[in-house]
């Protein structure tokens, strides 16, 4: 409470739109870039695959994820055999 009204004292922006603004994701935004389901990604944060900052209490935005993750997922299924 006390750091929300710092922010709106201040003119300062929240943790949120300061990583919106450097190109964060969503969890949804990243599966929808890697045409994964967002269980997938997620999966794929906790092997360290990709990164996510909190901005919150339980609340996350994902680096974008590097164009050679797009072929993790082809691997992925190619293991499973």
């Amino acid at each position: 409470a006390r750091v929300g009204l710092v922010i709106s004292n201040h003119g300062l922006k929240s943790r949120h739109q300061r990583l919106k603004e450097r190109g964060m994701l969503k969890v949804e935004e990243v599966a929808e870039t890697l045409n994964v389901a967002v269980g997938t990604a997620r999966l794929w944060q906790k092997k360290g695959l990709l990164v996510r900052h909190e901005y919150s209490t339980k609340k996350y935005l994902y680096e974008r994820p590097p164009d050679s993750l797009a072929h993790e997922k082809f691997k992925h299924f190619k293991n499973r055999r």
